[in-house]
């Protein structure tokens, strides 16, 4: 090894912002084959329960995009146990999208659009 070993303490003195950046993305085990992705641990976590047939759906993913959102899609259609789980999560909801960011239910489409006539969807991601 070239060099001299460091002491975390040291290592964090030395390195400052940055390396609290890098603590984040691997306490959030953010990365692929290629290492650290810096860029997935600043944005949202974003969840949309669908329907394979669902305009209000194709709407809040095309609202999301536009703002240059990533999210993972649970289609009730094709996984029937993903329905039991939007309904626990979203307080008995049964409509589609159900949308959460971070773990927080923000509602279907006609909320989300709200949430972005007010200024405060860019807030949330």
């Amino acid at each position: 090894m070239r060099g001299r070993d460091l002491s975390l303490d040291a290592l964090q003195a030395i390195a400052g912002p940055a390396f609290a950046v890098m603590n984040l993305i691997r306490n959030r085990g953010v990365e692929d084959a290629h290492g650290p992705l810096v860029y997935n641990c600043l944005m949202a976590k974003i969840e949309i329960y669908t329907r394979s047939v669902c305009p209000y759906c194709n709407m809040a993913k095309g609202l999301l995009q536009s703002k240059g959102q990533e999210w993972v899609e649970h289609n009730i259609d094709s996984d029937p146990a993903k329905a039991d789980e939007m309904i626990e999560r979203a307080d008995g909801r049964m409509t589609v999208p159900e949308i959460f960011i971070d773990d927080k239910l923000i509602g279907g489409y006609d909320d989300l659009v709200a949430l972005e006539r007010d200024g405060a969807l860019d807030g949330l991601l």
